[in-house]
């Protein structure tokens, strides 16, 4: 069982199972979920309904799996039986693309998404483009995300929701891959998301605003961890950084 927002069949009929169960729990819906729910008040009434549904349903919870420590950690799930285990993927299902030869300008950043996720932080990317100048170009694949962020910007490129096959085409000449920017929008300070393993299977340098779980205890070279935080870009030194 994921802790995700499920429909009234779904909750009503974890309310009345007798048997114990192992909760996966791969955000915190209280926060995460708040924060991008849609206008409408059905999905305001579904958020509702499924908070109000938690602590009756972890009554019968005998374990968590979650994909973060911090998520082990909140209140509602830390008096259970639990382990972290954080996303993955299978290496076998990936190759690592071409990349272009040396680092040539335009240095070319993409990041893969979708619209309506404050977390995401794309407005905290085109920022970062702005500040960075025109030797760089910000590529952004996901559905419908230009009417989410009404950027004006040269260098942006907006390529819609791709297919596998599709991205991958794109990604070839790319040079850096974004991972999210924003979390703390969300409350949150660490995330293991499946883009980024894929980002780095296929041979790509990343910056994320967090901690990855699957890296905590070791600097891994090919991650750039930047502060996780509104004003992100006041950090002294930062774009020299990146």
């Amino acid at each position: 069982l994921r802790e995700q927002p499920v429909g009234l069949d779904v909750l009503l009929r974890l309310l009345l199972v007798r048997k114990k169960m192992v909760v996966e729990i791969n955000s915190r819906m209280r926060t995460e979920q708040a924060g991008n729910i849609q206008k409408s008040l059905r999905s305001k009434g579904r958020h509702n309904m499924n908070v109000w549904a938690q602590p009756h349903i972890m009554k019968k919870v005998l374990g968590i799996v979650a994909v973060t420590e911090e998520l082990a950690r909140f209140p509602e799930f830390y008096n259970k039986n639990n382990a972290v285990i954080p996303n993955g993927i299978w290496l076998d299902d990936f190759s690592v693309l071409k990349r272009p030869d040396g680092l040539s300008f335009p240095i070319r950043l993409v990041f893969m998404g979708s619209p309506d996720q404050a977390w995401s932080g794309v407005d905290k990317m085109l920022k970062m483009l702005e500040l960075l100048g025109t030797g760089f170009e910000l590529h952004l694949i996901g559905p419908d995300m230009r009417q989410a962020f009404a950027a004006r910007q040269e260098n942006v490129f907006w390529h819609g929701y791709l297919r596998q096959k599709e991205y991958s085409e794109i990604l070839k000449d790319m040079h850096i891959a974004l991972g999210t920017f924003a979390w703390h929008r969300s409350q949150i300070n660490e995330a293991c998301p499946i883009k980024v393993r894929e980002y780095l299977a296929a041979g790509f340098p990343v910056i994320n605003a967090y901690r990855d779980t699957a890296f905590m205890n070791f600097k891994h070279e090919c991650l750039l961890e930047i502060p996780n935080k509104e004003n992100l870009f006041e950090t002294p030194g930062l774009l020299d950084e990146v």
